[in-house]
């Protein structure tokens, strides 16, 4: 069924009925912005993990909506990177629930990866690169508007408990460079030194690279440790108020002690 795009409010109720109306799923927060970001990991088409980058178009109400999808796959074998479009559908599951269907069989089609290319070449040439594979599956997802989609299969059942498989709406990219600490209860903060931010450091993207270089590094508890990162935000799930973000690290420029 679809329904207005998960950017604008979706409901049930449509002009002169009286039935009740479903929960709104908005996902834009942003005025006039077009394209929402998320961004995760989720399983390949080959069944090995895949980190992507999702952009969801919104829509006008029986329009189909688009969507840009990123992908690179690296693992001790090989490596590859590719970047797709086509429809998605959006359906309503039923407790403030939504089904999203990326229609990659049927209306993908491969486009050019530009800077998410440039952005992973320097990881890609630790193995062999090879050509990606072909659009041959779908790709499902739950959310409940709350700025997570969890990959599920075709009857949008949740494929896994592991937090590896949900994607995270996020901000636009951006670089950060100050202070990372380690408390005694194993959560890190990062603080920005151009900003003079103190961030909540998400578990997802590079966390757990820096926390192992960290514990190499740091020599007293609090020692804060220099690090230099491509990285950007997501919403804080654990705020009441829905304002606080958390920071997550896409890609580790430099870390050492200073």
């Amino acid at each position: 069924m679809n329904i207005y795009s998960v950017f604008l409010v979706l409901a049930l109720l449509l002009p002169g009925c009286t039935e009740k109306k479903d929960a709104s799923l908005a996902l834009i927060d942003v005025k006039n912005q077009q394209w929402t970001t998320f961004e995760g990991k989720i399983p390949s088409p080959d069944g090995d993990i895949m980190e992507v980058e999702l952009s969801l178009l919104e829509a006008s109400p029986g329009v189909p909506s688009f969507y840009r999808l990123n992908s690179v796959l690296i693992n001790n074998r090989h490596a590859w990177v590719a970047a797709s479009e086509g429809q998605y559908e959006v359906t309503a599951l039923g407790n403030n629930e939504f089904g999203i269907t990326l229609l990659e069989v049927a209306t993908g089609h491969p486009i050019s990866t530009g800077a998410y290319f440039k952005r992973n070449i320097d990881r890609m040439r630790k193995v062999p690169s090879v050509r990606p594979p072909l659009n041959k599956t779908d790709f499902y997802f739950t959310t409940t508007g709350d700025g997570i989609l969890v990959n599920s299969d075709d009857h949008f059942i949740r494929i896994s408990n592991d937090e590896r498989f949900s994607i995270h709406k996020r901000s636009d990219l951006f670089t950060v460079e100050g202070y990372v600490t380690v408390n005694p209860d194993c959560k890190m903060e990062f603080f920005e030194r151009n900003t003079l931010e103190d961030w909540q450091v998400a578990q997802l993207g590079a966390y757990g690279t820096i926390e192992e270089r960290y514990n190499y590094l740091a020599s007293e508890p609090w020692e804060g440790i220099y690090i230099r990162a491509l990285a950007y935000s997501i919403p804080d799930t654990t705020d009441a108020s829905g304002r606080a973000s958390s920071l997550v690290v896409k890609k580790l420029i430099a870390m050492g002690r200073r």
